[in-house]
């Protein structure tokens, strides 16, 4: 029998957050080209990230600086002309013939909601094979903009809708993003300090239902240390294995300390209106 959905037409909208990521931009903008609409938002950028954006025929936005992407995605999501959103960061590039899978899933199945790709993370040019960000990991790249809801909240920003199904593809090198992540320590560090500095993850976490307590932020702490250093194999990575372990703990704890100062602030507001 006939798939009802093989002649349905399927447009998709890319949407790119960037500030001053002049070093992959290109190379990211470059594979969305499948995308009918793309759009870039841009954070104050010093570099060339806004020319390279005009030169793909990007619709590019000016934004005021903000610390959570996330954030602009969801403000900006109703400019988006069609229902598929291809969302990437600007330190990503997708897989060449990609096009093809999102096409063929979206045909096969009528409660798609969103799929999502292998996610390899690059740190300092070479691939990660440790710790937590060298693990197994995917990311939602696909969404479908009725049928899921879109976030404000760092690492948290869409939601599938019930009733609705999200795809993983396998884990090959045909459907893998590959994630830039970090090109030295120091960009490493102000990358994650910057969601620490304004509560960014703290709101992320209180919003998420989450709640600070002692016994979460040294169970969380040291969870995290052994994760990485024994179960990720951190240990057997040598130094930078090791750094990353010792990293993803003091981000961990420095995140729930966050979501304890963000947790406080809304109590008080809260007595306030009583």
């Amino acid at each position: 029998m006939e798939n009802l959905n093989s002649n349905i037409d399927i447009n998709f909208t890319g949407i790119v957050v960037t500030l001053n990521e002049e070093r992959y931009l290109s190379a990211c903008l470059s594979r969305l080209n499948f995308c009918d609409q793309l759009i870039v938002i841009d954070l104050g950028s010093s570099d060339s990230s806004c020319s390279i954006a005009q030169s793909y025929e990007a619709t590019l936005i000016q934004h005021k600086r903000v610390f959570c992407q996330e954030e602009v995605r969801e403000k900006y999501i109703k400019l988006a002309k069609y229902d598929w959103i291809v969302s990437v960061d600007p330190d990503e590039i997708l897989p060449e013939k990609v096009e093809l899978a999102f096409r063929e899933n979206i045909r096969k199945n009528p409660n798609l909601g969103s799929i999502n790709l292998p996610w390899v993370f690059y740190f300092r040019g070479k691939v990660l094979k440790s710790t937590v960000w060298g693990c197994k990991r995917e990311k939602t790249i696909l969404s479908h903009k009725k049928r899921n809801r879109f976030t404000p909240y760092v690492h948290r920003g869409v939601k599938l809708l019930d009733g609705f199904e999200s795809l993983s593809l396998p884990r090959k090198e045909e459907y893998s993003i590959k994630h830039f992540w970090a090109d030295s320590y120091q960009e490493l560090i102000e990358k994650h300090l910057r969601y620490i500095r304004l509560d960014v993850d703290g709101k992320s976490r209180y919003n998420n239902e989450e709640r600070f307590s002692f016994y979460k932020w040294a169970k969380e702490t040291l969870y995290g240390l052994k994760v990485n250093l024994f179960d990720f194999k951190g240990i057997l990575n040598g130094p930078t294995g090791i750094f990353l372990s010792l990293f993803y703990a003091c981000y961990v704890n420095l995140s729930l300390l966050s979501l304890l100062r963000y947790q406080i602030r809304m109590k008080k507001i809260l007595n306030t209106k009583v």
